[in-house]
C-alpha cells in the first residue's frame, strides 16, 4: 500500500451478502494488520503471540478465525468497509456488526461459512482449545457455557440488550491509517444510519461491544461509549495467557 497521505477522504459502504472474494480477502487482510501481535486475537486462535520477532502469519489460523466473522456476518449481520480516495479506494478499515435481532451464528448457514472449518482445524492444531471455545464464546445457536455471555449480561444488565441492539463484533484498521478517523467513521455510519431510522423501536438505539486493551478502550470512550463492566480472561493452561475484557455500551436516544 501506498504511503500515507497527509489527509485522508473516508468513504464507508456496506458490503453486500453477494460480496466478492476481493472485497471479503481485504477485509480479512485489515483485521490481519490491525490485530497483529494482539494477545487476545492470539490465543483464541491457539496460538502463543512470538517474541523472537519471526514471521508466523502462514501458519497462522488468525485470518481463518477473521474470514469466519466477515462471511458469518455477510449472512446474518452486516460488514462495512473504509476506503481511502487519495490510495485508489484501497480498503484500510472493516467493521463487523450484528444488529437488531442479529447474532454472530445465529442464523442458518453462518457457521457453515468459515467457523466450522476454523474450529475443526482448530482442534487438529490443539485438542484442548475446543473446549477452551465452549467455555467462552458460542460456537453454535443453540448451546454455550456462561462465562463470556454471563459476563455481558451482568454488565449490560439485561440478557436481550444485545440482541435488541447493534452489537460491534470486530473492528480494525491497518496501522498506517489508525488515528486519521478510520475507526471512528465506521462507527458513525452505523450510528448516523440507526438515528435516521424513523421506524427504528426505541430499544435498537443502542450499541454494545467488548475490547481487550487499553488503547482500544480509550477509543470507545473517546466516542462516547461508558464501561460498563470488567472480567479477565485466561487462555488455556498450554497458553498460560491471561487479559482484562472490558464491555462497554453507547446510548442513541439521546
Amino acid at each position: 500500500m501506498p504511503s500515507t497521505p497527509d489527509t485522508v477522504t473516508i468513504k464507508v459502504r456496506q458490503l453486500s451478502a453477494s460480496a466478492s472474494d476481493a472485497d471479503i480477502e481485504s477485509a480479512t487482510r485489515v483485521m490481519g494488520d490491525a490485530f497483529r501481535g494482539d494477545v487476545f486475537t492470539s490465543f483464541t486462535a491457539g496460538e502463543s503471540t512470538p517474541t523472537d520477532g519471526k514471521d508466523r502469519s502462514s501458519e497462522s489460523l488468525v485470518p481463518a478465525l477473521h474470514r469466519a466473522q466477515i462471511r458469518a456476518a455477510l449472512i446474518g449481520g452486516r460488514v462495512y468497509v473504509a476506503e481511502v480516495a487519495e490510495v485508489n479506494d484501497a480498503i484500510v478499515g472493516a467493521a463487523v456488526w450484528f444488529g437488531p435481532g442479529e447474532d454472530l451464528l445465529g442464523s442458518p448457514g453462518q457457521a457453515e461459512a468459515g467457523f466450522n472449518q476454523f474450529m475443526e482445524a482448530l482442534g487438529k492444531r490443539d485438542p484442548d482449545m475446543p473446549a477452551w471455545w465452549m467455555t467462552y464464546v458460542r460456537v453454535h445457536s443453540s448451546g454455550f457455557l456462561p462465562k463470556y455471555s454471563a459476563f455481558t449480561t451482568e454488565a449490560l444488565g439485561d440478557a436481550r440488550f444485545k440482541h435488541d441492539g447493534w452489537h460491534l463484533q470486530l473492528i480494525g484498521v491497518v496501522p498506517a491509517y489508525q488515528r486519521h478517523g478510520v475507526g471512528s467513521a465506521l462507527v458513525a455510519f452505523v450510528e448516523q444510519q440507526t438515528k435516521n431510522d424513523a421506524e427504528a423501536p426505541r430499544s435498537s438505539l443502542k450499541m454494545s461491544v467488548e475490547t481487550e486493551t487499553e488503547s482500544a478502550l480509550m477509543f470507545y470512550k473517546s466516542l462516547g461509549f461508558i464501561e460498563r463492566g470488567r472480567t479477565t480472561i485466561e487462555s488455556t493452561q498450554k497458553l498460560a495467557v491471561t487479559v482484562p475484557m472490558w464491555c462497554l455500551s453507547k446510548d442513541l436516544s439521546a
